[in-house]
Parts: structure tokens; C-alpha cells; sequence
């Protein structure tokens, strides 16, 4: 569902285009949308108070952003709207994360990426990027090849590095990433298989999982941790069967009560060996009906944090300059079960801190060594 008006609307008619779209199309007819404060005069402020008010609903998949967002570049990528077109931001660049008072702190470094490869962490502060406060998508403008130096502090230690801007498509960035990231840990003679799904949109990555389970990097792995922390959700739920589960009942329902029947593709068991999810606050969506089935069909432990009780369906708007409001508009089921503000509970509980340390990897490693040399 795309909207798009031919000139740019006034600060006031935004918040009033904004609350028409939310009015039709939301998931839940109820939900009507409450600016405060004097009528805007500037787009900012515009901007503030629509994200002001949709927060105010209460409900995930739900955000307004502009070109300068990454998550606008994000989304647009992963709903096919950006035709293709290579950004640099953050995340093209391999950083996700969020403004820390006068800096910028890196969350988590994705595999394979140019940030990666400069040697950024999980953790690390970054002050200053050629010079300027960092804008996620601003500072890394310019030409392909250019090189930017970002300046941050680790442990209290003030650091440099650099490299030359790689602008990147979504499917460049996030893809590529989870195909990095695969790779086989030795632990207590176990074999131990790893693979990060930063983002589980579509088919593409389904198909990725079985290539490495059937004749990648992890086919020959004794046991095999699935990551779902942080980034984006998906996790089409036919991945259940590749696990040896059975296929859950996944309702989408629409704003007028009625269900949206969706289509299952049909997979085959490919893993009968000891499989281990790990899940975090940022766990979201698709994601998170995956791990809810893990849970109750005892599929494998899952590790770490609760998951962030994000799943409905949402859908791009792309209004006038560009702008894109992001809507919660099916409410969803698993087996019965809304997990929307609730989440999904790990059944081996660990709790990670913001430096580069990574329990409960760890913890995901010994359980899977211990199971398959009891």
C-alpha cells in the first residue's frame, strides 16, 4: 500500500495527511492520532510531533522517516522501494546503533562490512566523523571512494580509523552480512555451526539457510546456533520445518476482523542435529514467531533475552518529499497466541551489557558442546 502527493504539503497539512493514512489503514479502527502542541511551523517540528503521537499509540511497526533516517533507506530496501539504489548510512556501512548524548553509540558491528573491517565494535562511542557530530546518513554523503575518519572512544581510550565509503544496496547489506557471518566454532571437540540473521525478509535468506546447511560453510557442523539478534525481523515461518518442527498456524488479521490468507512455500527437513537460537531485546517480528516455535515445539534452547514483543504487520506510505510513515496495519497470531507487547521468553536466560563481550554466545556454545558430547 503506497500513497504519494504531487507537492510538498505545509507543515500542518503533513500531521493532517499522517493522521488520515493512520485513521484508514491502521490495524485497529480505534486508533486515531493526537498531535500536541501549537500547530507546527516548521517541517521539524512537524517531524516531532508525528513521532510524538505515534509513539503514543503504543503499537510496533508503527514510525515516521525522512531520507535522512537510516531505517527510511532500510525499509525502503526491504519492501523493494528503493529500485536498487546504493546508500551509504550506519548501516550500509556496517554500524547500527543511536544517538548517546553529543556522540553515537555502535550497538553492533555487522559481518563482512567496511566498519567491520576498520576494526569497529560493539560498544565503541563514536565523537566525531571527519571532524562533525555524526549524522547517520549525512556524514557519509559524497563520492563513492571517499575516504571519512571517524574518531571514538573505546574503554575510555580515545581512537581513530578509516575507510573509503562503500555505498551499499539493502540487499548488499544485509544479505552479504548474514552470509559473513557463517562460520564453524570449535568448542569441546564439538563442531559448532554459527549464522547471524540480521534480517530475515523474504525467501532469499531461507534459501541462504539451506545452502549453508546442505553444502556451505555449516553442512559438516555437529550443532548449529541460529543468531536473530538485532536488525530487522522476517523469518518467513516455513524455517520451522527446516528444523524438523511442524509448520505453526500464523493468522494475520485485518483492521475489519477479517484474515489475510497468505501462502506457506513448502520446505523439507534439512537439520536433525542440535540447533540453539539466540534472541535479544531487538529480536523483532518474524523473528519472533520463529523462536515462539522453537519454544513450544522444543525445537532447541533459546538463549539470551527476551525478544521485543513486535509482531504485527506493518506498511510503507511513501508521502510527499519523500517521507515514508511505516503503519502496523494486520494484527497476527501464532497457534493462537499475540505476541504483540509480550514477546517470546528464552528458556536459557542471559543477559548481555553494551561492550563486546557476548555471553550468551558463549553460554549457546557450552549448551550445544554439552549436548552433543553429554
Amino acid at each position: 500500500m503506497l500513497t504519494a502527493c504531487a507537492t510538498t504539503p505545509s507543515p500542518a497539512d503533513r500531521l493532517a495527511e499522517v493522521a488520515e493514512l493512520v485513521d484508514t489503514y491502521a490495524l485497529n479502527p480505534q486508533m486515531t492520532l493526537r498531535f500536541d502542541g501549537p500547530p507546527p511551523q516548521t517541517h521539524a517540528e512537524a517531524t516531532a510531533q508525528i513521532r510524538a503521537a505515534l509513539a503514543a499509540l503504543d503499537v510496533s511497526h508503527t514510525s515516521y522517516w525522512t531520507p535522512l533516517d537510516p531505517e527510511y533507506h532500510d525499509i525502503t530496501g526491504i519492501f523493494g522501494l528503493d529500485e536498487g539504489r546504493a546508500v551509504a548510512t550506519t548501516t550500509t556501512q556496517g554500524m547500527l546503533g543511536q544517538a548517546e548524548g553529543d556522540g553515537w553509540r555502535v550497538r553492533n558491528v555487522l559481518d563482512g562490512s567496511p566498519a567491520a573491517h576498520a576494526g569497529m565494535q560493539r560498544g565503541d562511542l563514536i565523537v566525531a566523523v571527519d571532524g562533525q557530530r555524526l549524522e547517520p546518513v549525512a556524514s557519509f554523503r559524497g563520492d563513492a571512494g571517499r575516504t571519512v575518519t571517524l574518531t571514538f572512544e573505546r574503554a575510555g581510550q580515545a581512537m581513530e580509523t578509516s575507510w573509503p565509503i562503500a555505498p551499499r544496496t539493502h540487499a548488499d547489506t544485509w544479505l552479504a552480512a548474514t552470509r559473513a557471518s557463517a562460520r564453524v566454532i570449535d568448542v569441546d571437540n564439538a563442531r559448532i555451526g554459527y549464522v547471524h540473521f540480521w534480517s530475515f525478509t523474504g525467501t532469499a535468506y531461507v534459501d541462504l539457510l539451506v545452502e549453508l546447511l546442505r553444502s556451505g560453510e555449516l553442512a559438516q557442523a555437529d550443532a548449529l546456533i541460529v543468531d536473530l539478534r538485532d536488525g530487522w525481523g522476517g523469518a518467513p515461518i516455513e524455517a520451522t520445518v527446516l528444523f524438523g518442527g511442524r509448520l505453526p498456524d500464523v493468522d494475520f488479521i485485518q483492521r475489519n476482523g477479517s484474515p489475510l490468507v497468505m501462502l506457506t512455500p513448502l520446505r523439507d527437513p534439512i537439520w536433525t542435529r542440535p540447533v540453539a537460537l539466540l534472541t535479544d531485546e531487538r529480536t523483532r517480528s518474524g523473528k519472533e514467531l520463529l523462536a515462539h516455535a522453537f519454544v513450544t515445539q522444543g525445537l532447541g534452547p533459546v538463549v539470551g533475552e527476551r525478544t521485543a514483543g513486535a509482531v504485527v504487520g506493518g506498511s510503507p506510505f511513501v508521502l510527499a518529499d519523500d517521507a515514508l510513515l511505516f503503519l502496523a496495519v494486520l494484527d497476527a497470531r501464532i497457534d493462537g497466541v499475540r505476541l504483540e507487547g509480550v514477546g517470546v521468553a528464552p528458556t536459557v536466560p542471559v543477559t548481555r551489557n553494551s561492550g563486546p563481550d557476548d555471553p550468551a554466545l558463549a553460554k549457546a556454545l557450552t549448551t550445544l558442546a554439552n549436548i552433543v558430547h553429554p
